[in-house]
């Protein structure tokens, strides 16, 4: 289902002067979803990208819906590297519908979206069409609009953790929503898992130990160390709670598996086991690099992590569900980089081009016309900018929310939250657009 019609506001305007575009990312450009970051052969974090469609339920196969052709045009290398290797082109692909496009003749906007990391071809346009219906022109991508605020009318950043570019932010604030996520469904569930790692590694230290973990979660493959399984929970605990979506929550799902164990047995691992199963079904076996598996994806996003779009996330923490405690450690982190990749780190990048170590009073000062959403679930919300920071940058929060849930296609099932934070957001970007039109009139009158 779409906004009810009650709480649509459709534009008739047509620009004639600069061409606005539509930015919807999930994450300023789109950079998504999940942070991948290079891992030592012992690492467990495989941290999420920042995509809003890649760790949801949905048949990403299909193609993309009727009215898109797909395009190519010439794009360099490298847009900043003026080195003779940097001037090498490749052709990038991109997709358009001009379903509701009043044409160029008229200078009518046009709505770009960024997508997520992921291939083109598995992208849901989602929320993007329901806006193409109803508003004439709005940009979704915080960078792009404090970049090139003349072509950028508004943007919108949904589930966008820019804080974590900051030196100061909270390392651990990934993992402790997560603890909240779970904590708060069922404390039982959360201590079982608190459990579980140290229970994997004594049955792994055992003779057959391993043969053993093999069999009791079915894995696909013999393991050949713990951390295989333990860095496979992890991800699963983590993926859950970040795409925790209505009206069947993830994390529900997971710790009514073990809870419901419990009633059986007494044996953590055979109640996280059954937690497994509700997570995925009840499968032969279990793929133990079901979320880590290269890809071009995911071994593009690792590179973009470790080049410049570098976020201080540790893991674990006093009292997390994860064991341990590693805060972020950049100077480890950029020799993972190098070994994996031989490249030079550029962890202030982000900062240096946006105000990153300063970004609230950057936002403040020459920031406008900006909308962040956040789901209080999400464990990149604690990154997020959740109050408003003047009329102009404001937050749009929803206690209930997973990432980026905002930007996939409404459904009939939608809690009544989720589509009062769509409103809003059309709502305020309806307010602003009618400030730019009658700018843009008042200006074409006088000159």
């Amino acid at each position: 289902m779409a906004v009810p019609p009650a709480s649509r506001v459709v534009l008739s305007f047509r620009l004639f002067y600069p061409l606005l575009l539509l930015l919807l990312s999930s994450f300023l450009l789109e950079a998504e979803a999940n942070f991948r970051y290079p891992r030592a052969a012992d690492a467990l974090r495989s941290s999420k990208r920042l995509s809003a469609f890649g760790g949801r339920d949905r048949n990403m196969t299909e193609p993309l819906p009727r009215g898109f052709k797909t395009y190519f045009y010439t794009q360099p290398f490298d847009h900043g590297n003026f080195e003779p290797d940097g001037y090498g082109t490749f052709k990038q692909k991109f997709v358009m519908n001009r379903e509701y496009w009043a044409g160029h003749n008229s200078t009518a906007p046009m709505i770009f979206y960024f997508g997520s990391e992921g291939k083109l071809d598995t992208q849901d346009p989602g929320f993007v069409l329901d806006l193409c219906k109803n508003l004439s022109s709005i940009l979704l991508a915080a960078w792009f609009r404090l970049k090139y605020p003349h072509i950028a009318a508004v943007a919108i950043a949904s589930s966008a953790p820019i804080y974590y570019f900051d030196k100061n932010m909270n390392s651990h604030a990934y993992d402790q929503v997560i603890t909240e996520d779970f904590k708060n469904v069922s404390n039982h569930c959360y201590r079982t898992i608190r459990k579980s790692w140290s229970k994997i590694d004594e049955i792994a230290s055992e003779p057959d130990g391993l043969a053993n973990l093999t069999q009791k979660f079915k894995t696909c493959v013999q393991l050949n160390k713990s951390s295989e399984l333990k860095g496979f929970l992890v991800s699963m605990y983590s993926y859950a709670a970040q795409y925790n979506d209505p009206p069947n929550p993830a994390v529900n799902r997971i710790c009514k598996g073990i809870d419901d164990a419990s009633k059986k047995t007494n044996d953590v691992l055979d109640q996280v086991y059954e937690g497994i199963v509700s997570y995925f079904g009840n499968l032969t076996c279990y793929d133990m690099n079901h979320f880590d598996a290269p890809s071009e994806t995911n071994d593009g996003w690792s590179w973009q992590t470790c080049s410049a779009l570098m976020m201080h996330i540790g893991q674990g923490g006093k009292g997390s569900l994860f064991e341990g405690n590693q805060p972020y450690k950049l100077g480890l982190q950029k020799r993972r980089c190098m070994k994996m990749f031989n490249v030079t780190s550029r962890p202030y990048m982000i900062s240096t081009q946006y105000g990153g170590l300063n970004l609230k009073l950057a936002l403040k000062q020459f920031g406008s016309n900006l909308v962040f959403t956040n789901g209080l679930k999400d464990p990149y919300s604690r990154a997020g900018v959740l109050e408003d920071i003047n009329e102009s940058i404001v937050a749009i929060t929803t206690q209930n929310g997973s990432h980026a849930l905002d930007m996939v296609a409404p459904t009939e099932s939608d809690p009544s939250w989720l589509v009062d934070q769509r409103n809003k957001v059309v709502q305020t970007v309806q307010k602003w657009l009618d400030q730019y039109y009658a700018d843009l009139t008042e200006y074409l009158k006088n000159n």
